[in-house]
């Protein structure tokens, strides 16, 4: 998955761990990370059209399935998408417990 991520979108989220070792032009990043990040996404008004949440196994970033998505609405200003997809991420990732017991880090998939 490649992606050209703008330099705002790559200074947030490089806070994280790169999942370039399992291919992935993206970072992981644990909830206190996440947190700060979606503030950041809040102040420049970047939608977070989703994430995935990954485990560290042996030393290496591994998907655990868990997600979320936020679509964006029929008329829908991207602004108001934006507050709303922010709120989103954030509820979802305060409430986030993780069933295997290792310590979740979320990829965000933003606008």
């Amino acid at each position: 998955m490649t992606m050209a991520w703008s330099e705002d979108i790559e200074k947030i989220l490089g806070i994280g761990v790169s999942l370039s070792s399992v291919g992935i032009d993206n970072w992981a990043l644990n909830k206190i990370q996440a947190m700060l990040a979606i503030d950041e996404f809040e102040k420049h008004k970047i939608p977070i059209l989703g994430g995935d949440v990954y485990e560290i196994l042996d030393g290496y970033p591994e998907a655990n399935y868990d997600s979320w998505y936020c679509d964006k609405n029929a008329n829908e200003t991207l602004e108001n998408f934006a507050k709303r997809s922010i709120c989103y991420a954030r509820d979802y990732i305060e409430s986030y417990s993780n069933s295997s017991g290792q310590e979740a880090y979320f990829v965000f998939v933003t606008q």
